[in-house]
């Protein structure tokens, strides 16, 4: 990839354009330090890789709902 995972985040909310869109973050770093950077850039939520389905689509929900996400 050109971005990685901060990089990208960085540019899609820097956008005037697409600053609003929700981002909910799949990973399977469990980085604190990535985590905290990336939830002050402003993404939503994040989700482990082998989240189940069911709470996944919660989550998603949530996020499209505007909803407070987990910490």
């Amino acid at each position: 990839p050109e971005l990685d995972g901060i990089e990208f985040v960085s540019a899609l909310k820097s956008s005037d354009k697409l600053a609003r869109i929700p981002i909910l973050v799949l990973t399977v770093l469990g980085d604190v330090e990535t985590e905290r950077i990336l939830r002050n850039l402003g993404v939503d939520d994040f989700c482990p890789k082998n989240i189940q389905r069911r709470d996944l689509i919660n989550r998603i929900n949530r996020v499209l709902a505007g909803a407070p996400m987990h910490v």
